[in-house]
């Protein structure tokens, strides 16, 4: 089989706890799913920044394969899969795992270590990095967003410093570390997101990080949702806006913020109707999660 360069590839074996060679990896998932085939090539994913991903050409067709990272627990690589196939079994659009029913997460045991991992069916399509989502695939997106959220159960989370729901605490680590002009844009934010009160906040299981690399479209024009490496349980308003802030808004539409703002909550609300102190959460939310990467981008 042919890969990558191995600059690249153990570069990204590093984030895991393999220690046997890549290519006996590969056999060993060969063995775990039958219909995989043989592997006759594989390709790296440079995008993400924690877990490994490859994707695999095989003799029956294309697929994806994550190994996960050496800091996740088998606690949150069991929830990132049951996510996945809570969200599939309802209607979610997002990847088709392989393997039997009861299954879909494996493992690999070496020397008192394991590699979790698991094989999804590859999505053929592109991101909207490069391309400019519609008002439609904004409110599309935001109606399975509410499919997804309607899910409840508990999460396993990592922790995700660069995260809305996080502003608080990393602007009290980091803040010795940014000028004076930097940390009054970010402490205004801090000040008006300690004034929510989020007690009377829907929760459920939330993706937390839908971003234009998170949304595939495929050439039918189907949209699929990928990467639940920040999913957790918590309030739909981190949801929305984290949506929002980095699915929706940014100079290009900036000049319709309200049309948009109206549009996505308007969809969103068909399945689930969020009261009047989530939606007036929104916009301090947003300015917290561009103040959350602008934290961790100043130093």
């Amino acid at each position: 089989m042919t890969g990558n360069s191995d600059s690249q590839l153990k570069a990204l074996l590093e984030r895991t706890n393999l220690s046997i060679l890549f290519d006996e990896f590969l056999l060993l998932v060969c063995q775990s799913f039958v219909d995989l085939g043989k592997i006759l090539s594989y390709q790296p994913i440079r995008q993400g920044y924690e877990d490994a991903n490859f994707v695999l050409e095989t003799t029956t067709g294309k697929y994806v394969l994550k190994a996960f990272s050496k800091e996740r627990s088998f606690a949150s690589a069991r929830d990132y899969v049951r996510i996945i196939e809570e969200a599939s079994r309802v209607g979610f659009p997002t990847l088709d795992l392989l393997g039997q029913k009861d299954s879909k997460l494996f493992q690999v045991d070496q020397k008192g270590t394991r590699t979790y991992f698991f094989v999804s069916r590859f999505i053929d399509g592109q991101s909207f990095e490069r391309k400019q989502p519609k008002l439609v695939e904004m409110t599309t997106t935001a109606g399975f967003l509410s499919i997804l959220n309607r899910l409840d159960f508990p999460v396993c989370a990592t922790y995700d410093s660069w995260g809305n729901n996080n502003l608080e605490v990393e602007y009290e680590n980091n803040a010795c570390f940014l000028n004076t002009e930097q940390n009054q844009l970010v402490a205004q934010v801090v000040g008006k997101v300690k004034k929510i009160d989020m007690r009377s906040f829907k929760k459920g299981v939330i993706h937390a990080d839908i971003q234009k690399k998170h949304v595939l479209k495929n050439n039918q024009g189907e949209l699929f949702i990928l990467d639940f490496g920040c999913a957790r349980n918590d309030c739909l308003a981190y949801e929305l806006s984290t949506f929002l802030a980095w699915f929706c808004l940014d100079g290009k539409t900036w000049s319709h913020r309200d049309q948009i703002f109206q549009e996505v909550v308007r969809e969103y609300s068909k399945k689930i109707h969020l009261n009047r102190a989530e939606v007036g959460s929104l916009p301090v939310l947003i300015r917290a999660s561009w103040a959350a990467y602008f934290l961790k981008t100043a130093f």
